[in-house]
């Protein structure tokens, strides 16, 4: 490779038509602005870490796994090359899009080289659509890279630059506002706005009003919680997590920078007795009131402390109230009369004769991924696990369908719905909640909650169709 002394500075189209790709280096290609994609082996010290954004049980699990298999590393990670910050006199860096867990793996156990699919041209708003594209592979980490990545794809954007707050820009979209209070925006320009989240929740598979609730909380939380919170997934114990629910319930009831002691105070408490969202929801309900900024930490925690007794007969009396009056599978109305629902034991477990309906072993053959097939699947029958997985998705594309199209959730005005059904659409599929604590307040395990939401799926499809004849 010539030295820089040996390099005359040529213009891009220039550098080029120089030498063909296969034959340049790295830095070569960089400086070309080229937008390839290239297969490398590459130094681990030249990715940049993302520590927070890992979750470290997975990562030491993905590194052994790689040290132990024959073939070790099975897919190459997906990273964006550049020039550091000293740009074109810097050395070579590479951003991870894809394999952050591999990356840190092979890190932690001594390895210095690991395959790599390259992209080079790529701008840091590209790199931040495709990693949030990438964010599901691992649930657990989803929620503190979504919230980092979207706010820093923001910031590119000439809303960020009238100081517009990406939290604030998400939320107008979401709810539909056409005069939002407090900002200078012509007619054009909000169109514009609109348009802008519509596509980038388009282009990264989310709903417009999941991606806005994070944000919402993001904005009012401590930061270091943020890059702190766990997703539940993946078959491992989170009760000792920050998960995304116990974090908003928090920040809902004590917003903002001047409460980040209090939030860091109540979710320590939370995490010590773990309670779910629901739980947390009540025994913060009962702090209100009782805590202000002004406090230490310790200060409260004493006083949550004092209070959790109480709290805990209130919630014993609540349960004996909710036992009474609970929603009973006879209440349900199934998608098909013929189809009967599991029944739960009083030990929480599901009767044998039934056990066939959810078995992974059914043959099934998985549909096409547009909207109106996972629609179309959403109403029908499940046979499987894999099957209600579909179903979730069909739903979640309904949603995101409508809110895209600037209607009203038409659940909330649905006469012929329940109130259950109406519920669970809206704390589940509209608000993200998790659909485990939902179904717990009922007594109701989460195929039981997804049958709920179908049959209401199911009620919507007959209405609209007496609507036509």
């Amino acid at each position: 490779m010539p030295s820089r002394a040996e390099t005359p500075h040529r213009s891009t189209p220039e550098r080029r038509r120089r030498k063909p790709i296969d034959q340049m280096s790295p830095r070569e290609i960089v400086l070309s602005e080229e937008r390839v994609k290239l297969s490398e082996t590459i130094r681990i010290d030249q990715i940049v870490p993302e520590f927070d954004l890992i979750d470290d049980v997975h990562a030491d699990e993905l590194g052994a796994n790689m040290q132990l298999d024959d073939d070790g590393q099975l897919s190459r990670i997906v990273v964006r090359a550049r020039f550091d910050e000293q740009g074109s006199r810097g050395r070579i860096v590479y951003d991870v899009i894809d394999g952050f867990h591999r990356t840190e793996g092979k890190r932690r156990t001594g390895d210095e080289e690991i395959d790599a699919e390259v992209l080079y041209g790529r701008s840091d708003e590209e790199l931040f659509d495709q990693r949030i594209l990438a964010a599901s592979s691992v649930r657990a980490v989803q929620f503190p890279r979504i919230a980092e990545w979207v706010s820093k794809s923001y910031a590119s954007t000439k809303f960020a630059k009238k100081k517009i707050p990406v939290e604030r820009a998400f939320y107008i979209v979401a709810h539909g506002t056409r005069r939002p209070q407090g900002l200078q925006l012509s007619e054009k320009e909000l169109d514009e706005l609109y348009e802008y989240v519509q596509k980038k929740c388009g282009k990264w598979g989310r709903s417009i009003s999941v991606v806005s609730d994070i944000l919402q909380t993001v904005a009012n939380a401590d930061p270091k919680l943020v890059r702190k919170v766990r997703d539940k997934g993946g078959g491992k114990d989170r009760t000792g997590q920050i998960t995304p629910e116990r974090l908003k319930v928090v920040v809902n009831a004590f917003p903002g920078k001047e409460n980040y002691g209090i939030q860091n105070a109540l979710l320590e408490m939370i995490l010590e007795y773990r309670m779910f969202s629901t739980s947390a929801r009540l025994f913060i309900e009962d702090l209100l009131g009782k805590v202000n900024p002004k406090m230490s930490e310790n200060q409260v925690i004493e006083i949550a402390r004092s209070i959790f007794p109480t709290h805990l007969q209130a919630e014993e009396r609540r349960n004996e109230k909710k036992k009474a009056s609970r929603l009973t599978l006879a209440d349900i109305d199934s998608p098909d009369d013929e189809v009967e629902l599991p029944r739960a034991s009083a030990q929480g477990s599901t009767e044998k004769k039934h056990e066939t309906l959810y078995s992974s072993t059914s043959p099934t053959k998985r549909p096409p991924r547009d909207v109106n097939t996972n629609l179309a699947l959403a109403l029908e029958n499940p046979q499987t696990i894999e099957e209600l997985q579909w179903q979730i998705e069909g739903l979640k594309a309904r949603i995101a369908e409508l809110e895209t199209s600037g209607n009203d959730p038409w659940w909330r005005g649905a006469s012929y719905l329940s109130r259950q059904e109406q519920l669970f659409i809206e704390r589940v599929m509209f608000k993200a909640e998790d659909i485990h604590e939902v179904g717990r307040e009922f007594n109701l395990n989460t195929d039981q909650v997804m049958r709920v939401m179908i049959s209401a799926f199911s009620k919507r499809r007959l209405h609209l169709e007496g609507l036509e004849d």
